[in-house]
């Protein structure tokens, strides 16, 4: 065999065994398909479990800064979880083009209520219920 022969078998070896061990790895992690680890259809917790739209006027969420509504309303809500509600919001996403916030937190019809009833006009809060670990439902 010439030169070039042997290395490109030793190149189609090696790269065998990569694939061999990747495959081995999807395998044992679970990444089989397409690196999820859940069949999507099965996953519930993207839906949120309530909904609500803002009727309040900007400049009633006084001291959460300058920024846009859905910034002033993210904060409020953050603050809120910190000082009110500690053992409730889980986690907390905002997507500003769409002016909407997305909260994942243990069930309490306090802390939704007070949330919805202060989000302001243009803003929708959807509400994610997850268990006292914070693992989504």
């Amino acid at each position: 065999m010439s030169k070039r022969t042997w290395i490109a078998s030793a190149g189609a070896i090696a790269a065998l065994l990569m694939a061999a061990v990747l495959y081995a790895d999807a395998l044992r992690t679970g990444h089989t398909d397409g690196g999820l680890r859940a069949d999507p259809r099965d996953l519930t917790s993207g839906a949120p479990d309530r909904t609500c739209t803002g009727t309040r006027p900007l400049g009633s969420l006084s001291g959460h800064g300058d920024g846009s509504a859905l910034a002033r309303v993210v904060a409020h809500i953050d603050e809120l979880a910190r000082t009110k509600y500690p053992d409730v919001r889980t986690s907390l996403s905002a997507d500003e083009a769409h002016r909407t916030a997305d909260v994942w937190r243990v069930p309490s019809a306090a802390f939704d209520d007070e949330v919805c009833g202060d989000a302001v006009r243009g803003v929708t809060v959807r509400l994610h219920d997850t268990g006292p670990g914070g693992e989504s439902r």
